[in-house]
């Protein structure tokens, strides 16, 4: 829900990676909010796409959607390597 509120160091405990998106035109509070989650989150990248707002994935899914595909292939590859390295 919005109105949840999550401590900044719970977050940090995430170890998975993560793809944070935002548009550079997005407000200012979007800009702090990824950049903060960025320096929490251990495994984060940052994407910026350029001439986008807040609403990217409708605006722009020409350049999200590849971003979104890459970052699962890269992972999902990573995590069955992972899986089957604790199962041998």
């Amino acid at each position: 829900a919005l109105n949840e509120t999550w401590p900044l160091g719970a977050v940090g405990l995430l170890n998975c990676p993560v793809k944070l998106v935002r548009g550079a035109a997005s407000p200012q509070q979007v800009h702090a909010v990824t950049d903060r989650l960025q320096q929490a989150l251990p495994r984060a990248t940052l994407e910026t796409i350029a001439d986008a707002g807040h609403q990217l994935a409708l605006t722009h899914p020409h350049l999200v959607d590849p971003l979104v595909a890459a970052h699962v292939a890269e992972n999902a590859s990573a995590a069955s390597v992972a899986r089957f390295a604790q199962a041998a």
